[in-house]
């Protein structure tokens, strides 16, 4: 299936800063990769982690309850200023094309989408999203390949960046978990290639069937309208044989009178 956008679709904030953005659903007819706002979303998660669990340890050594309570009233105040400042910038910014918040941390809408971008997706389907299998490659040259759940990349796949650049590894909910890195262990590095790698030929596999049935189909398509050309000719000609017997029974027989 090929999906052209028309108009440039807006990311809607986050309802507050300590929840992560939840991705849009996404029909039949949008895009479903994603190049920017996930990616963040990824590290933002990653880091809050690892700050809650430092938060915690320290917490748990504290035995201090003034000092717990200085923490949470400087956690609120630093939430009550970010929010005025949000707000303020909200009431004064406007957003057009190619103009976002005053931050560059979250982009509106991805960069490489314009008017005539056009995403391509052969593979499984399910419920009417993309789940299973399957391929996605957007004109400007973003790829995926690997595995899908509800128009979005979950499971072991590829992604090929715009630049050239690859990025594999096990996705959840259209964010990298688990990537090829060099510090990981080589065991566990080649555990994720093998998976990586049966992904990506599961998603050619289911592709190329795509793409045989989308032939298979045009075929049927352009034989059943050869059939109803063919019909309307048929039509046509009776219908021209109808009205020259109607002309000679007249002739043979003024008074003959044929119904219809």
């Amino acid at each position: 299936s090929e999906h052209s956008n028309g108009t440039l679709p807006q990311q809607e904030p986050a309802a507050s800063p300590d929840s992560l953005p939840l991705s849009p659903t996404i029909t039949r007819g949008g895009f479903a990769l994603s190049l920017y706002a996930d990616a963040e979303a990824g590290k933002a998660k990653k880091g809050g982690l690892f700050r809650r669990g430092s938060l915690l340890g320290k917490l748990k050594k504290s035995e201090s309850k003034s000092s717990l309570a200085s923490q949470k009233s400087r956690v609120s105040f630093l939430k009550s200023e970010s929010g005025i400042s949000s707000a303020a910038s909200d009431a004064t910014s406007t957003v057009s094309l190619g103009e976002g918040a005053e931050g560059e941390e979250y982009t509106p809408f991805e960069s490489d989408i314009d008017a005539t971008t056009t995403e391509t997706y052969m593979g499984e389907w399910k419920n009417d999203k993309r789940a299973g299998f399957g391929v996605s490659e957007r004109s400007s040259g973003l790829k995926y390949e690997g595995e899908w759940l509800d128009n979005l990349r979950h499971g072991y796949g590829c992604t090929t960046l715009p630049d050239g650049k690859k990025e594999e590894g096990k996705y959840r909910h259209n964010v990298l978990v688990k990537g090829m890195k060099k510090r990981v262990l080589p065991l566990k590095s080649a555990k994720i290639r093998q998976k990586v790698d049966r992904s990506v030929e599961g998603a050619q596999r289911a592709a190329a069937i795509a793409r045989q049935k989308s032939e298979i189909a045009a075929s049927r398509t352009a034989h059943a309208k050869a059939k109803a050309e063919g019909s309307e000719q048929a039509a046509q000609a009776a219908n021209n044989e109808s009205g020259i017997a109607r002309m000679m029974a007249r002739e043979l027989s003024p008074d003959f009178y044929q119904p219809g």
